[in-house]
């Protein structure tokens, strides 16, 4: 990978300690439901499979309320360029079968007897899922919730029946464009954009997010929207402070994953500025710059620094 993309990869996530144009709230929250997923780790000769260009899934919630056909062909056009670019620089295992995203609707489980770990009762006024409080998430793309009573092995009732899921994906990107208090009102405290993590899988990987542009900022340049929604994209795929604490390492083991904590420090505040340490931005910075004897140059919380 160029020197200089890895820098800039680095730039786009430590930004989210002290920017002011965007919002993420990826922290771990009961708001992030947590599910297991089946990874192809070997194929039909038995062999391992390696790491595979991320596939991203994009819906896009009906944006015409307060958006011209115009500014949302813009979204559009800027989405794809971003999941374009993502794709070209993230792998994952690939995701084995369609993804269901889990309903968060259950207020209780059974926690003992043969239906242990199965829902026990509803959440009063549960009516649908959302992601980050505005995007209603298809019930097609949502996993089936039902309520058991202790010993039986149906369930009693069926809330909501299990949708078809979304093919060939590892991960749903969910896009709107509304106003809302975050976006603010006046033009000091305005933000872009924010972003929210959603849905992780068994190994803290995320599996879905959303992003809201605010509609006020559809009329920067091409380049601007595009980048925005860049930094965006980094973040609801885990990359900010509160999922770092999550990276793993993985490997195949017995023809499964096996997932460790990565061990390393991934952000430090370096001579007052907050940097990004790994490895591997410390040695692309390094090259880059040509400043091999500062073992802590790491990655600027901004460029001008």
């Amino acid at each position: 990978m160029d020197s200089l993309l890895v820098i800039t990869m680095a730039l786009i996530i430590v930004q989210s300690y002290k920017e002011n144009n965007h919002l993420t709230v990826a922290e771990r929250s009961p708001g992030i439901q947590r599910q297991t997923l089946s990874y192809v780790v070997s194929n039909e000769t038995n062999r391992n499979v390696t790491y595979q260009p991320i596939r991203i899934q994009v819906v896009y919630r009906d944006m015409y309320f307060e958006l011209s056909v115009e500014d949302r062909q813009r979204i559009i056009g800027a989405v794809f360029k971003a999941v374009e670019k993502i794709s070209q620089l993230l792998s994952v295992f690939p995701v084995q079968k369609p993804v269901l995203l889990k309903r968060s609707g259950c207020h209780k489980e059974w926690t003992t007897g043969p239906n242990k770990g199965r829902c026990k009762s509803i959440k009063r006024n549960y009516q649908s899922e959302l992601c980050m409080d505005t995007f209603k998430i298809p019930d097609d793309h949502l996993d089936g919730l039902y309520v058991w009573n202790e010993l039986d092995p149906d369930p009693i009732r069926v809330v909501y029946s299990q949708g078809a899921g979304v093919n060939s994906t590892d991960f749903i990107l969910h896009v709107d464009s509304v106003t809302t208090d975050v976006c603010g009102f006046d033009s000091v405290n305005k933000v872009l954009s924010y972003s929210k993590v959603c849905h992780v899988d068994q190994y803290d990987r995320p599996i879905s997010g959303c992003i809201n542009v605010c509609p006020h900022s559809v009329n920067n340049s091409p380049e601007k929207l595009y980048k925005t929604l860049l930094h965006e994209l980094f973040h609801t795929l885990g990359f900010s402070k509160t999922h770092f604490q999550y990276f793993k390492k993985c490997q195949i083991k017995d023809r499964n994953l096996d997932c460790h904590p990565l061990g390393l420090t991934i952000v430090e505040e370096v001579n007052g500025l907050v940097r990004m340490v790994t490895p591997a931005v410390l040695r692309e910075t390094q090259n880059h710059f040509g400043c091999t004897t500062e073992t802590k140059y790491g990655a600027p919380e901004r460029k001008g620094n």
